[in-house]
Protein backbone atom coordinates (compact mmCIF):
# COMPACT_ATOMS: atom_id res chain seq x y z
CA UNK A 1 0.00 0.00 0.00
CA UNK A 2 1.35 3.42 -1.00
CA UNK A 3 1.77 5.72 2.00
CA UNK A 4 1.21 9.48 1.97
CA UNK A 5 4.33 11.65 2.27
CA UNK A 6 2.68 15.06 2.24
CA UNK A 7 1.38 16.12 5.66
CA UNK A 8 -1.34 18.41 4.35
CA UNK A 9 -2.74 15.75 2.01
CA UNK A 10 -2.49 13.23 4.85
CA UNK A 11 -4.47 15.46 7.20
CA UNK A 12 -7.16 16.24 4.63
CA UNK A 13 -7.75 12.60 3.69
CA UNK A 14 -7.76 11.47 7.33
CA UNK A 15 -10.20 14.22 8.35
CA UNK A 16 -12.59 13.37 5.52
CA UNK A 17 -12.57 9.73 6.62
CA UNK A 18 -13.19 10.82 10.21
CA UNK A 19 -16.10 13.02 9.09
CA UNK A 20 -18.15 9.98 8.04
CA UNK A 21 -18.83 8.51 11.53
CA UNK A 22 -18.93 12.01 13.07
CA UNK A 23 -21.58 13.26 10.63
CA UNK A 24 -23.58 10.05 11.08
CA UNK A 25 -23.59 10.46 14.87
CA UNK A 26 -24.52 14.13 14.51
CA UNK A 27 -27.55 13.27 12.36
CA UNK A 28 -28.64 10.55 14.80
CA UNK A 29 -28.26 12.92 17.79
CA UNK A 30 -30.40 15.56 16.06
CA UNK A 31 -33.11 13.10 15.03
CA UNK A 32 -33.31 11.74 18.57
CA UNK A 33 -33.32 15.31 19.91
CA UNK A 34 -30.20 14.64 21.92
CA UNK A 35 -28.55 17.73 20.52
CA UNK A 36 -29.71 21.06 19.14
CA UNK A 37 -26.49 21.88 17.32
CA UNK A 38 -27.44 21.63 13.68
CA UNK A 39 -25.18 21.01 10.71
CA UNK A 40 -26.71 23.94 8.80
CA UNK A 41 -25.84 26.48 11.51
CA UNK A 42 -22.42 26.89 9.93
CA UNK A 43 -23.92 28.73 6.95
CA UNK A 44 -24.85 31.58 9.31
CA UNK A 45 -21.26 32.78 8.99
CA UNK A 46 -22.18 34.04 5.51
CA UNK A 47 -25.97 34.11 5.11
CA UNK A 48 -29.06 34.73 7.23
CA UNK A 49 -30.09 31.79 9.39
CA UNK A 50 -33.57 31.79 7.85
CA UNK A 51 -31.96 30.71 4.57
CA UNK A 52 -29.79 27.96 6.09
CA UNK A 53 -32.22 25.20 5.08
CA UNK A 54 -32.22 26.20 1.41
CA UNK A 55 -30.06 24.35 -1.13
CA UNK A 56 -27.56 27.23 -1.20
CA UNK A 57 -27.50 27.32 2.59
CA UNK A 58 -26.78 23.60 2.79
CA UNK A 59 -23.96 23.93 0.26
CA UNK A 60 -22.42 26.79 2.27
CA UNK A 61 -22.74 24.74 5.46
CA UNK A 62 -21.08 21.75 3.80
CA UNK A 63 -18.19 23.94 2.65
CA UNK A 64 -17.71 25.56 6.06
CA UNK A 65 -17.90 22.27 7.97
CA UNK A 66 -15.61 20.34 5.63
CA UNK A 67 -13.02 23.10 5.36
CA UNK A 68 -12.88 23.52 9.14
CA UNK A 69 -12.70 19.74 9.53
CA UNK A 70 -9.80 19.56 7.07
CA UNK A 71 -7.95 22.32 8.95
CA UNK A 72 -8.25 20.32 12.17
CA UNK A 73 -7.15 17.18 10.30
CA UNK A 74 -4.03 18.92 8.98
CA UNK A 75 -3.30 20.14 12.52
CA UNK A 76 -3.58 16.54 13.73
CA UNK A 77 -1.18 15.45 10.99
CA UNK A 78 1.41 18.01 12.09
CA UNK A 79 1.01 17.14 15.77
CA UNK A 80 1.75 13.48 15.07
CA UNK A 81 4.60 14.46 12.74
CA UNK A 82 6.16 16.52 15.52
CA UNK A 83 5.58 14.13 18.42
CA UNK A 84 5.52 10.65 16.86
CA UNK A 85 2.94 7.99 16.05
CA UNK A 86 2.61 6.70 19.59
CA UNK A 87 -0.86 7.20 21.12
CA UNK A 88 -2.38 8.56 17.87
CA UNK A 89 -5.96 8.23 19.10
CA UNK A 90 -5.26 10.25 22.25
CA UNK A 91 -3.43 12.94 20.29
CA UNK A 92 -6.23 13.11 17.72
CA UNK A 93 -8.81 13.51 20.48
CA UNK A 94 -6.71 16.30 21.99
CA UNK A 95 -6.58 18.29 18.75
CA UNK A 96 -10.29 17.81 18.09
CA UNK A 97 -11.11 18.76 21.70
CA UNK A 98 -9.41 22.11 21.09
CA UNK A 99 -11.50 22.52 17.92
CA UNK A 100 -14.63 21.72 19.96
CA UNK A 101 -13.77 24.51 22.38
CA UNK A 102 -13.10 26.88 19.50
CA UNK A 103 -16.07 26.01 17.29
CA UNK A 104 -18.76 25.26 19.86
CA UNK A 105 -17.44 27.51 22.59
CA UNK A 106 -16.44 30.62 20.66
CA UNK A 107 -17.80 30.59 17.11
CA UNK A 108 -21.26 29.21 17.91
CA UNK A 109 -21.71 31.47 20.92
CA UNK A 110 -19.92 34.70 20.01
CA UNK A 111 -20.05 34.79 16.19
CA UNK A 112 -23.23 32.87 15.33
CA UNK A 113 -24.96 33.75 18.61
CA UNK A 114 -26.16 30.16 18.90
CA UNK A 115 -26.53 28.73 22.38
CA UNK A 116 -27.60 25.19 23.19
CA UNK A 117 -31.15 24.93 24.51
CA UNK A 118 -30.41 21.57 26.07
CA UNK A 119 -27.66 21.32 28.68
CA UNK A 120 -26.46 17.98 27.33
CA UNK A 121 -26.04 19.23 23.73
CA UNK A 122 -22.41 20.32 24.28
CA UNK A 123 -21.66 16.89 25.79
CA UNK A 124 -22.90 15.05 22.70
CA UNK A 125 -21.04 17.52 20.54
CA UNK A 126 -17.85 16.78 22.48
CA UNK A 127 -18.40 13.02 22.09
CA UNK A 128 -18.79 13.46 18.33
CA UNK A 129 -15.54 15.44 18.20
CA UNK A 130 -13.91 12.69 20.26
CA UNK A 131 -14.95 10.07 17.72
CA UNK A 132 -13.72 12.23 14.83
CA UNK A 133 -10.41 12.90 16.59
CA UNK A 134 -9.76 9.26 17.38
CA UNK A 135 -10.49 8.17 13.80
CA UNK A 136 -8.43 11.00 12.31
CA UNK A 137 -5.44 10.34 14.58
CA UNK A 138 -5.52 6.64 13.79
CA UNK A 139 -5.75 7.27 10.04
CA UNK A 140 -2.84 9.72 10.13
CA UNK A 141 -0.65 7.16 11.90
CA UNK A 142 -1.56 4.39 9.47
CA UNK A 143 -1.72 6.24 6.15
CA UNK A 144 1.38 8.41 6.66
CA UNK A 145 4.76 7.38 5.27
CA UNK A 146 7.53 6.55 7.77
CA UNK A 147 9.52 9.58 6.64
CA UNK A 148 6.78 11.90 7.92
CA UNK A 149 7.24 10.89 11.56
CA UNK A 150 10.16 11.44 13.96
CA UNK A 151 10.20 7.82 15.14
CA UNK A 152 11.51 6.64 11.76
CA UNK A 153 14.29 4.03 11.80
CA UNK A 154 16.62 4.92 8.96
CA UNK A 155 17.84 1.84 7.10
CA UNK A 156 18.77 3.64 3.90
CA UNK A 157 19.66 7.06 2.56
CA UNK A 158 16.10 8.26 3.22
CA UNK A 159 15.62 10.46 6.24
CA UNK A 160 12.77 12.27 7.92
CA UNK A 161 11.00 14.89 5.83
CA UNK A 162 11.40 18.34 7.47
CA UNK A 163 8.39 19.41 9.54
CA UNK A 164 8.29 22.70 7.63
CA UNK A 165 9.76 22.87 4.16
CA UNK A 166 9.93 20.83 1.01
CA UNK A 167 9.38 17.11 0.65
CA UNK A 168 12.93 16.41 -0.51
CA UNK A 169 14.86 13.69 1.28
CA UNK A 170 17.64 15.16 3.35
CA UNK A 171 20.76 13.53 4.72
CA UNK A 172 20.99 14.17 8.44
CA UNK A 173 24.79 13.92 8.35
CA UNK A 174 25.99 17.18 6.77
CA UNK A 175 29.62 16.04 6.55
CA UNK A 176 28.85 13.06 4.33
CA UNK A 177 26.66 15.27 2.17
CA UNK A 178 29.55 17.61 1.26
CA UNK A 179 31.76 16.87 -1.72
CA UNK A 180 35.22 18.38 -2.21
CA UNK A 181 34.12 20.14 -5.39
CA UNK A 182 31.36 21.96 -3.50
CA UNK A 183 33.53 22.96 -0.52
CA UNK A 184 36.71 24.98 -1.22
CA UNK A 185 37.93 24.56 2.38
CA UNK A 186 37.71 20.77 2.32
CA UNK A 187 39.20 20.72 -1.18
CA UNK A 188 42.26 22.71 0.02
CA UNK A 189 42.70 20.43 3.04
CA UNK A 190 42.60 17.34 0.84
CA UNK A 191 45.17 18.88 -1.55
CA UNK A 192 47.53 19.72 1.33
CA UNK A 193 47.22 16.23 2.81
CA UNK A 194 48.00 14.78 -0.62
CA UNK A 195 51.17 16.89 -0.91
CA UNK A 196 52.29 15.87 2.60
CA UNK A 197 52.00 12.23 1.69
Amino acid sequence: MTKIKDRITLGIISSLIAAVPATTLDLIANKLRLSDYYYNHASSLFIERSKSNTLSGKIVSALVNNISNCIVGVSTSYVLSATGRDKPILKGIGVYAISWLTINGLIYKEVLDTKAKRAHSPIFSFLIHTVAGSVCGYCVSKLGDDSVFPDIKINSDRTKIPLFGSNLHYNTNPVTNITPSKSPIISNILKKSTHLN
